[in-house]
C-alpha cells in the first residue's frame, strides 16, 4: 500500500485496482480509516482480504481472491455499504453476508459460479436498484425476485442454455427501466406481462434465440433487441 496513506485523515476515495497487492499489503489499522467511503481493489488477483473501514459506502473486490472468505462469511461487510461489486470471484453461492446489508442499492455478482437466486433476495426490496447476476450458471431464480419493487436495472445476460424460463414474477418489477437478457440462449419463450412494467425503456434480448414473447408495452421502450 502506498506509504503515508494512513496519515490522510480526510481521504474519502481510494482506488488501488489492478496492482499486485497481496493480503499483507494492508496493515490492520487500515480498517480505522473512518473517512474512507469508496475503496476499489479490483484486479489484485492475489489479494485474500482487506480490513475494511466501517464507513465504506462503495466497495469493489472484483477479480480478487476474496471469493472464499466472502462465501464463508469470514469477510464482514460494513453495515452502511450501498454498492458492492463482487464479480469474477468464483463464488459458488449467492453470498449470504450481503443479506444483512440494509442500505444496499447496487449488487454486482456477475461471472461467478452461482446456480440459484434464493428466496431471501426479497430482503433487498426497500433499497436495491441495480442487480447484475449475468454470466453465472443459474438454474433457478426464486419468484421472490418480484419483490424488488425499487429495482431499476436487472442484468440476466449470458445465462446457461439450461436456463429456459424467467419467473413471471418479474412483471412485478414496476420500477424497472432496463432489462438485459442478451446471450441467454436457453430462453426460447419469454412469458412475462410487460404491460405491467410501464417504466421499462431499455430491453436487450440480443442473441437469446427467442421464438416467442408476450405482448410488449411499446410505450417508452427505446431499445428492443429481439
Amino acid at each position: 500500500m502506498p506509504k503515508g496513506i494512513l496519515s490522510l485523515s480526510d481521504l474519502r476515495e481510494l482506488d488501488l485496482a489492478f496492482n499486485n497487492l497481496v493480503e499483507f499489503a494492508f496493515p490492520s489499522n487500515f480498517g480505522a480509516m473512518d473517512s474512507l467511503v469508496v475503496l476499489s481493489v479490483e484486479g489484485n488477483t492475489g489479494l485474500l482480504s482487506v480490513p475494511l473501514p466501517k464507513n465504506l459506502r462503495i466497495l469493489n473486490v472484483s477479480n480478487t481472491a476474496f471469493g472464499k472468505s466472502l462465501h464463508a462469511g469470514d469477510f464482514p461487510l460494513p453495515s452502511q455499504l450501498q454498492e458492492l461489486y463482487a464479480h469474477s470471484l468464483e463464488l459458488p453461492l449467492f453470498p449470504p453476508s450481503t443479506l444483512s446489508l440494509n442500505n444496499l442499492s447496487v449488487l454486482n455478482i456477475a461471472n461467478n459460479k452461482i446456480t440459484a437466486i434464493p428466496p431471501d433476495i426479497a430482503r433487498f426490496a426497500p433499497t436495491l436498484h441495480v442487480l447484475d447476476i449475468s454470466s453465472n450458471p443459474i438454474a433457478t431464480i426464486d419468484p421472490n425476485i418480484g419483490a424488488l419493487v425499487n429495482l431499476t436495472h436487472l442484468n440476466l445476460s449470458s445465462l446457461p442454455p439450461t436456463f429456459t424460463a424467467l419467473p413471471p414474477a418479474l412483471a412485478n418489477l414496476s420500477a424497472l427501466q432496463k432489462l438485459d437478457i442478451h446471450s441467454s440462449t436457453g430462453l426460447e419463450l419469454l412469458d412475462i406481462d410487460f404491460s405491467r412494467m410501464s417504466k421499462l425503456v431499455e430491453y436487450n434480448a440480443r442473441a437469446s434465440r427467442l421464438n416467442a414473447v408476450t405482448t410488449l408495452c411499446s410505450r417508452g421502450i427505446s431499445l428492443l433487441n429481439t
